[in-house]
């Protein structure tokens, strides 16, 4: 038997050898593709992460249409008789800043100091008067009887129309403020009993709030039919609206009730003009119109 034939040639392995890669290179490749992947996984985990953050973020938005119903019932449920925070919980979206930022101005004013001081009054008698005849445990809440209807195109597009039509009073509005001269303004503070300072604030407050109603989106909304009830510990009504439809909107990316509003307050206060009055027409009407 030849030898050579069975036995390899030591320097063909050799030569064999010589052409294939080091072990420790092909490890180290190993090692480069693992990091590359680390960083894959780790992008599409934080895109994963924001993705879903968002979808929460979204749907929490979505499912909070309610939230303004339930401000308006919290002012019963809590008893609340501080004018700051009932103005709050009275408006929503974008005026209840306004509104409230308002108030603080024209709270110690000449013209609406004796209203906003009987207010707490008046709340912490109609809630003694509710519980000597319905108890002292009476809440107040939404009670959904009918269909509740999730908004279409359509009926947005109306909504929508309703609130555009209504944007020449608001640049009339903006219009009075913008004429208004030094002395305009030393009349509007010395008429409703405010620095001249607030005056000028006030009026700034109110023309930042017609701009926003220039300017406006409505993104969703929806039709609830039912009725606001003040209910007892035995769940007896001691209370309650006429049935109406809700209307709540997604204005400027908040939540506010766009028709049903004012059944609510009457109910949660016993004070028609809370539920009944604009105060910021009120002052545009009574004292900045006035003046020109």
């Amino acid at each position: 038997m030849n030898k050579d034939k069975i036995t390899p040639d030591i320097s063909d392995n050799l030569e064999a050898g010589a052409n294939k890669p080091p072990r420790h290179s092909k490890e180290k490749n190993k090692k480069k593709f693992s990091k590359a992947q680390k960083i894959i996984i780790s992008a599409a985990i934080v895109i994963c992460v924001c993705a879903a953050a968002f979808g929460i973020f979204s749907f929490i938005q979505n499912i909070d249409y309610m939230r303004p119903v339930k401000d308006i019932c919290s002012i019963y449920n809590s008893r609340e008789t501080d004018t700051d925070k009932l103005f709050k919980l009275i408006y929503s979206g974008s005026d209840k800043k306004a509104y409230n930022s308002a108030y603080k101005i024209i709270a110690n004013s000449d013209s609406y100091y004796s209203y906003f001081e009987s207010i707490p009054t008046q709340l912490e008698d109609y809630y003694r008067d509710n519980a000597a005849s319905g108890g002292s445990n009476i809440k107040m809440k939404f009670d959904i009887t009918g269909s509740k209807e999730k908004m279409d195109d359509s009926q947005l597009a109306i909504i929508y129309n309703e609130l555009e039509s209504k944007s020449s009073y608001y640049q009339e509005i903006i219009d009075a403020i913008d004429n208004l001269g030094k002395e305009d303004y030393q009349t509007l503070a010395d008429s409703m009993g405010i620095s001249y300072k607030r005056a000028t604030s006030l009026c700034s407050i109110i023309r930042s709030r017609c701009e926003s109603k220039l300017k406006f989106n409505v993104t969703s909304g929806y039709y609830i039919t039912g009725r606001y009830v003040l209910y007892n510990k035995d769940n007896e009504t001691t209370q309650k609206t006429e049935r109406l439809t809700l209307a709540l909107i997604k204005l400027g990316g908040k939540w506010c009730i766009y028709e049903g509003r004012g059944d609510g307050v009457r109910l949660a206060t016993g004070i028609n003009s809370l539920a009944d009055s604009d105060i910021m027409w009120d002052i545009y009407t009574n004292y900045i119109q006035t003046i020109r």
